[in-house]
């Protein structure tokens, strides 16, 4: 906080990448690592989808299928001044320590956030879903939103009921709706809550026919365990 990160100071630093022969930034070997740290992201979802931690098919036969709005509820978030929203001078493209609050839109990338307002201007969650309900390529994408998040159109917000969910369940969750939900939706036929809460979704269960968080949980540690390596190699070669 007494050692901001400005261009100033930045620019001084020295950090080492790939070169080629003449010295200069290998860009080509960069691009390949990177294309094949891409191709690992995934396959995240098919192994989520078909393998276990090792290698072998999931056994699905004990799971059930849950309809989401049994399962989670829509956050009614606001942008709370009394007076007329201005995007000019509300919301930033960037996120700064005015503008602190991710707010997610219909966007296809960024995890749906793509503007940041004044956290003392919005209403915001927690350990929320993000739903995008329109767009030509975003409409039913769906992102675990760990942190304090607020929305500013376009897209909405959920929450699990009566149960807070660990950051490793949340993300499961978010993957298994955006599997069985994006091929429902599109630009004519929006990704409302209305429509949403209707859809169904197979997750783990327990004996007693709940969500098997617990699993969830332990499935995804495993991954992010898996991505953290992913992560190391890069700075080991």
């Amino acid at each position: 906080y007494d050692n901001k990160c400005t261009w100033e100071r930045l620019q001084q630093e020295l950090v080492k990448l790939p070169a080629t022969a003449e010295g200069l930034p290998d860009f080509d070997y960069m691009d390949a690592y990177m294309s094949r740290i891409f191709e690992e992201e995934e396959a995240f979802v098919d192994k989520l989808e078909e393998k276990d931690f090792s290698g072998n098919k999931i056994d699905t036969s004990g799971w059930k299928k849950f309809k989401l709005g049994d399962l989670f509820d829509k956050l009614d978030l606001k942008f709370l001044p009394d007076r007329k929203f201005n995007k000019a001078l509300d919301i930033s493209d960037v996120k700064t320590e005015e503008y602190d609050l991710p707010l997610v839109n219909a966007r296809h990338s960024n995890n749906g956030i793509m503007y940041y307002g004044r956290s003392s201007e919005w209403d915001y969650s927690d350990m929320t879903i993000d739903i995008v309900a329109d767009g030509a390529a975003s409409t039913g994408d769906v992102y675990a939103q760990p942190q304090e998040t607020g929305v500013l159109y376009n897209a909405y917000l959920i929450k699990p009921k009566k149960i807070d969910v660990s950051e490793g369940s949340l993300f499961f969750l978010a993957t298994v709706i955006q599997l069985c939900v994006k091929d429902h939706f599109g630009y004519d036929n929006k990704c409302t809550w209305e429509r949403l809460q209707q859809e169904l979704v197979k997750l783990p269960a327990t004996a007693e026919g709940l969500p098997d968080f617990d699993y969830m949980d332990a499935y995804m540690q495993r991954i992010f365990e898996e991505e953290e390596a992913v992560a190391d190699k890069i700075t080991e070669e």
